[in-house]
């Protein structure tokens, strides 16, 4: 399940990586994009000490495309769900390196505080780029928006707050 969550992950970044390319831009970008990110969904088939060099490249390079697209005129939204789609896809690599036979209740849960997590920062990812007006919202999604992450940090908080005792 992870390794498919992985996977999905980076073919889903791949995808917002294209869409980020503008129209007319360079096409061989965004090629690069999808042959790195089309290597790491599938790293499980390479040698050993690919497989532990090709993380951390992957969310570099994904990073240098998004900045790219954005500089070039594409939109920001697309490089933050890019660069979130990116973070969930090293994560659920790093998970299945490290414990490469996890039993699915611990992969359930690790996949619910991961979406927790990138829920928390896409949320303020968009919050940001709504505050800088690159678009707009109305009265009620924006509410349920601030509602909702809220709500996230105060859990978040309240947990660590009960850790500490």
């Amino acid at each position: 399940m992870i390794l498919w969550l992985k996977r999905g992950a980076a073919m889903g970044s791949l995808l917002f990586l294209i869409a980020l390319t503008p129209a007319g831009g360079r096409v061989w970008v965004a090629l690069l994009g999808g042959i790195i990110n089309l290597t790491w969904a599938l790293s499980e088939k390479l040698p050993l000490r690919a497989q532990c060099l090709l993380p951390p490249w992957v969310l570099i390079a994904n990073t240098i495309f998004s900045a790219y697209g954005v500089l070039s005129g594409g939109p920001a939204t697309l490089a933050l769900v890019a660069a979130g789609g990116s973070l969930i896809s090293w994560n659920a690599g790093l998970l299945a390196r490290r414990w490469p036979n996890a039993p699915p209740d611990i992969q359930f849960c690790y996949i619910r505080h991961l979406g927790r997590t990138v829920a928390l920062g896409l949320g303020a990812g968009l919050s940001a780029l709504a505050l800088q007006g690159h678009f707009s919202l109305k009265f009620l999604p924006a509410f349920f928006l601030l509602l909702i992450g809220g709500v996230l940090f105060l859990r978040l908080i309240s947990r660590e707050f009960q850790r500490a005792k």
